[in-house]
């Protein structure tokens, strides 16, 4: 049986050199030099002042919530095509993950559901965590992870839903 890789890893001469540079630097983790020009490099790419790269996607979600304020009873809604360390995170912070369902042909949330679900929410729904599964399909554009759900006054109204205004 022929293995399917969905996304197989790549490494090119860059890489190798900068991976045998940190293991003889004994720079691999959880700092580095590597790690402080990466966040210069992202920090000035984006235009703002603080980046913090974690170790996980996982970490980042969780980092994420506890910025936004996520706490005890909010809900967080997340596709149910997913792993339990896109999930773990809404947990930790004492939030509710609801689950939305996944378009087949792309496997993103699907956005009719999460319409729904949002028109339907209550006042703890509080954020709302993407994530991207494969290529775009034409019916599925690219969504950011995590996003907070729409911060306008109105919007807020319109669907009931809590946001962190600043």
């Amino acid at each position: 049986m022929k293995k399917i890789y969905l996304s197989p890893p790549h490494f090119s001469k860059n890489e190798k050199k900068y991976i045998l540079e940190a293991i003889k630097s004994n720079w691999i983790a959880p700092v580095g030099p590597f790690l402080d020009k990466f966040e210069k490099k992202i920090s000035r790419y984006l235009g703002i002042k603080n980046v913090l790269c974690v170790s996980s996607g996982t970490a980042a979600i969780h980092l994420a919530l506890r910025v936004l304020g996520v706490k005890n009873n909010d809900i967080v809604l997340c596709q149910n095509f997913t792993f339990i360390g896109s999930v773990y995170p809404i947990i930790y912070c004492n939030a509710k993950p609801v689950f939305i369902g996944s378009e087949s042909d792309s496997w993103n949330m699907c956005p009719k559901t999460l319409k729904n679900t949002i028109q339907k929410g209550g006042p703890n729904t509080r954020n709302l965590s993407v994530e991207k599964k494969k290529s775009n399909s034409p019916k599925s554009p690219t969504v950011p992870p995590p996003i907070p759900l729409p911060s306008s006054p109105q919007a807020s109204s319109k669907y009931n839903i809590r946001t962190r205004n600043k």
